[in-house]
C-alpha cells in the first residue's frame, strides 16, 4: 500500500501540525452527534478521529515510524473510514426513501427536503478535496486537499446525522398514538 510523501513537513512543523488538528473536525462532529443522540454514526465519527490522526501522524513522523507501521495505520484508517462512509450513505438512502419517490428527480427531492443544502455541498466537497488529495500526493498540496477532506466530511457527516436523528423524531411524531382526556369542570 503506498501512501502520500509529506516530507519535507514533519509532525513538529507547523503546516504538519495545522494538517493533524484536521481531525478535530471529527472530534467534534461525532462528540456533538452523540449528545444528540446519534451514537451509531456519531461514535464510529470519532473513532475514525482517531483512526485518521494516527495514519496522519505516521505520515509526517517518518523519521521514528518506520513504513509498515504506517501501512498498518493506513489499512486500519481506510477499514474505519469505509464503514463510517457506509452508515452516512445508509442514512442518505434513507431519507432518499422518506418520501417514497418513483424517480432519480424524487429521490434527490427527498434528500434535500431532509438534509440541509450546506451538508450536501460539504459532502460533495469534501469527496471533490480527497479525490484531489490522490491526486497530488506530495507534501503541502496534499496536506490542504486531504485537510479540506477533513473538514468538510466532518462537517457533511454532522449534518446527515443530524438529519437522520430530525427524521427519527419527526416519524415518532406522525407514528405516536393519540390519546384523549375527558376534563371535568
Amino acid at each position: 500500500m503506498s501512501y502520500a510523501d509529506l516530507a519535507p513537513e514533519s509532525e513538529s512543523t507547523l503546516p504538519g501540525q495545522l494538517f493533524l488538528a484536521t481531525n478535530i473536525a471529527y472530534t467534534a462532529g461525532g462528540f456533538l452527534l452523540q449528545q444528540h443522540g446519534e451514537l451509531l454514526l456519531g461514535g464510529l465519527t470519532e473513532i475514525a478521529s482517531v483512526a485518521s490522526f494516527g495514519y496522519h501522524y505516521g505520515q509526517l513522523a517518518t523519521s521514528r515510524v518506520n513504513k509498515e507501521t504506517v501501512q498498518l495505520y493506513l489499512l486500519v484508517d481506510y477499514a474505519v473510514a469505509f464503514v463510517t462512509l457506509g452508515t452516512a450513505f445508509v442514512y442518505l438512502v434513507q431519507a432518499a426513501k422518506a418520501g417514497e419517490p418513483d424517480t432519480l428527480t424524487a429521490a434527490v427531492a427527498s434528500i434535500s427536503s431532509y438534509i440541509p443544502i450546506d451538508g450536501l455541498v460539504a459532502s460533495f466537497l469534501a469527496v471533490v478535496f480527497l479525490l484531489l488529495s490522490w491526486v497530488w500526493e506530495k507534501g503541502i498540496p496534499y496536506m490542504i486537499n486531504h485537510g479540506l477532506w477533513h473538514l468538510l466530511g466532518a462537517y457533511g457527516g454532522y449534518t446527515i446525522g443530524q438529519a437522520h436523528l430530525d427524521q427519527l423524531a419527526a416519524a415518532a411524531v406522525t407514528t405516536a398514538p393519540v390519546t384523549t382526556t375527558m376534563l371535568s369542570i
